[in-house]
């Protein structure tokens, strides 16, 4: 038993163990701060007259600029602009939602289980650009070349002929 304590506390002694944990440690903290910093910036953006925006980073409230709700005001005040803000995030509500229904959810699980990631990334990208994937539609339909998901078939017989070949 006693020597499994020394075991136990040699291990726990080993300065290379504890250089490598305050390495680990060191780039979490790293990590963390890149992670958080955009959040904290936006907020105390947020919270600053349009002045202290224009005149550059200043990073802590009441040592660096005085906070107001001026951005703010109209926003929880003002009927009007409540409103407007109201209609923007219901219309970003709506077309979220919509587009996650509209996913062909069974389709790509299709694909994936059945190993062909080529089609997978091919619906994937398709679905990214269905606003203006009708206006690039028309543009491939009148040069002629594959529209929408047809182009898979053009990919699938190239790597049939060309990178089959190649082995």
């Amino acid at each position: 038993m006693s020597a499994t304590n020394a075991d136990y506390n040699a291990r726990q002694t080993d300065p290379q163990r504890a250089l490598g944990r305050l390495g680990i440690y060191l780039l979490l903290a790293i990590w963390a701060f890149i992670c958080i910093f955009p959040l904290y910036w936006t907020i105390t953006t947020s919270v600053k007259s349009r002045e202290a925006v224009i005149q550059g980073p200043k990073y802590i409230p009441y040592v660096d600029f005085q906070p107001d709700n001026k951005g703010w005001f109209p926003l929880i005040w003002e009927a009007g602009a409540r409103a407007n803000f109201l209609k923007h995030f219901q219309n970003t509500l709506f077309v979220s939602l919509l587009a996650a229904l509209l996913e062909p959810t069974e389709q790509l699980r299709k694909y994936e289980a059945g190993g062909d990631y080529t089609s997978r990334l091919a619906m994937t990208e398709e679905i990214k650009t269905l606003p203006l994937g009708a206006v690039w539609d028309y543009y491939c339909r009148k040069l002629e070349v594959p529209a929408g998901s047809a182009w898979i078939n053009v990919v699938k017989q190239y790597e049939k002929d060309v990178l089959a070949a190649r082995g």
